[in-house]
């Protein structure tokens, strides 16, 4: 394995995380869920470093549900512009320490997607950082433009904050409880490994079975978690893609293009390594929502990203029970099947046919 896991190209290509066997203590927690073995989204360093923000309405209704204004919008962009640096108009030019920009490398396929997509009604965006997620756009990432490295929380917030007083880092360390001043007044999110139960915060009933005193009984906790669903439609392409480059793996004649992309992104951190092989995106709402649930009416049903290649074939040491339960629920059914419809469309674009094989 070439040495390119730091690459905005590396782990979401080389190492998918669809097997335990792929499974680096040093970026991943491991995670699996109930019904299906591909690592969950968003508990991992593996991602594919996408930088956008909620829309208006979406923070709107996180802080009515919490009854706290200073989650919305208008009080929270401050803090989603200091906390990186980039200099378009969503973003402030004196930030950090998060590193945002564009790749120095653009997927060839994807040059085809902005035009299918207008052809289809979606047109061009102007960026998804100022509250709207509407429209197709080449996406800016978390990426360190010098070097092109992933700029993960650990090299950025992290390393940022490691000489201030008030933390404190504990390495290779479990909790296993939390303490309370005052539980009657505790408002926590809980992720998915913080020892919630054996602090006794939870479902009350949960919690006496497993003997555990009660401080705070919560039926939330441990619950309703919302996760996306991916799927994919596939069509032959024309161009270059992340295939040409992991088929070099196996010793074939692509070996030589491997070696030489290798070698561009550790020299001057630019070629296919520098981007993360999903670079254009788009988001839709349709006009008459396909969701019986109540979600703002500035949120989309549908996020499409344009990737190029082929990727186939109560111990508080024990990892949590997680069933997402992906497309259980009507609307997912629904919102899925016409997102295929709409790909197919894209596809079908005057202007995408002329990238395909």
């Amino acid at each position: 394995m070439p040495p390119c896991h730091q690459s905005p190209f590396g782990e979401p290509c080389l190492v998918i995380g669809t097997s335990s066997s792929e499974i680096d203590p040093a970026i991943d927690w491991g995670f699996r869920t109930v019904s299906f073995p591909q690592a969950l989204g968003g508990t991992s360093a593996r991602n594919f470093m996408l930088y956008q923000r909620p829309t208006v309405g979406s923070l709107q209704l996180w802080a009515d549900s919490v009854q706290d204004q200073s989650y919305n919008w208008h009080n929270f962009l401050p803090y989603f512009q200091k906390s990186l640096e980039y200099n378009p108009d969503a973003f402030i030019p004196t930030g950090g320490p998060l590193q945002v920009s564009f790749p120095d490398y653009a997927q060839p396929f994807s040059s085809y997607l902005p035009s299918g997509f207008d052809e289809i009604g979606i047109s061009p965006a102007v960026d998804f950082s100022s509250g709207t997620l509407k429209g197709a756009q080449y996406c800016p990432m978390t990426i360190d433009p010098d070097g092109s490295f992933r700029a993960s929380s650990q090299e950025t917030y992290l390393t940022a904050s490691m000489n201030c007083t008030n933390l404190k880092v504990f390495d290779l360390t479990m909790a296993k409880k939390i303490l309370f001043d005052t539980p009657e007044k505790t408002r926590s999110v809980f992720r998915l490994t913080t020892p919630n139960s054996h602090s006794g915060i939870g479902p009350s009933t949960t919690l006496k079975k497993l003997r555990i005193p009660v401080i705070v009984d919560n039926v939330n906790v441990g619950q309703n978690m919302w996760d996306h669903v991916l799927a994919a439609v596939t069509f032959p392409i024309a161009t270059d893609s992340a295939t040409r480059f992991v088929n070099g793996l196996t010793g074939s004649q692509d070996a030589v293009y491997q070696a030489e992309s290798v070698a561009r992104w550790e020299t001057n951190g630019t070629g296919p390594l520098s981007n993360n092989n999903a670079d254009f995106l788009a988001w839709e709402k349709f006009p008459d929502s396909l969701d019986s649930r109540k979600f703002p009416s500035d949120w989309p049903e549908l996020e499409y990203i344009g990737a190029s290649g082929y990727f186939g074939n109560f111990y508080t040491n024990d990892l949590p029970i997680i069933n997402p339960n992906w497309l259980d629920h009507p609307s997912d059914q629904a919102t899925l099947l016409a997102g295929f419809k709409r790909v197919r469309e894209v596809f079908a674009s005057k202007a995408v046919q002329r990238g395909l094989s």
